[in-house]
């Protein structure tokens, strides 16, 4: 009788740090739900979606580029997040795919493709590449998603050193799956 005392109360005790443990996880979890998310809009382009509070937003970088978002403005192999938008009225989705092929091998000297899905953007068909390339010393993975709505096209990007590109991957597929297209 005493020996199946024992066992209750070892089992007792396993369950007691089984909840310590899932409560700690939980708590993690909800930290990083804690850090939050700002909404981004852009009215004339017609473009709508979430980015992390504590990255740094910067609105027209380049001609094509509307908005950067980086996780750390002062070292962009932490992460850069491009949305691009270009009018074109002969771009369909397949159109820009063969532009694509064809703007790899100038856009990066030494790179890999690790897929090409398709893919749902903002309610509609989207295509979604993963590569990794090397820059100087440094290699990089990168994430195209795009969309055509009639005559634009929209695309988002991130790249990041591959030390960081998963520390920021779910902010990321976040980001990507509140993209809107309002207009």
């Amino acid at each position: 009788m005493a020996y199946k005392g024992y066992i209750g109360l070892i089992f007792v005790t396993a369950i007691i740090i089984g909840c310590i443990f899932i409560s700690g996880c939980l708590e993690q979890t909800s930290e990083n739900n804690k850090l939050g998310f700002n909404t981004y809009e852009n009215v004339l382009e017609g473009i709508k979606m979430e980015y992390p509070a504590s990255w740094t937003k910067i609105e027209n970088p380049t001609k094509d580029v509307l908005v950067t978002f980086m996780p750390n403005a002062g070292d962009t192999r932490r992460g850069v997040f491009n949305v691009t938008v270009i009018v074109n009225d002969s771009l369909d989705l397949e159109t820009y795919l063969d532009i694509y092929w064809k703007n790899l091998d100038f856009m990066f000297m030494d790179y890999q493709v690790l897929s090409v899905d398709h893919a749902y953007l903002a309610d509609g068909d989207a295509y979604s590449i993963l590569l990794i390339f090397i820059d100087d010393e440094y290699t990089f993975k990168r994430w195209d998603t795009w969309t055509v709505r009639d005559p634009i096209l929209y695309m988002l990007t991130f790249q990041s050193d591959i030390t960081y590109y998963d520390e920021y991957l779910g902010s990321v597929e976040k980001m990507v799956g509140h993209f809107e297209i309002t207009q």
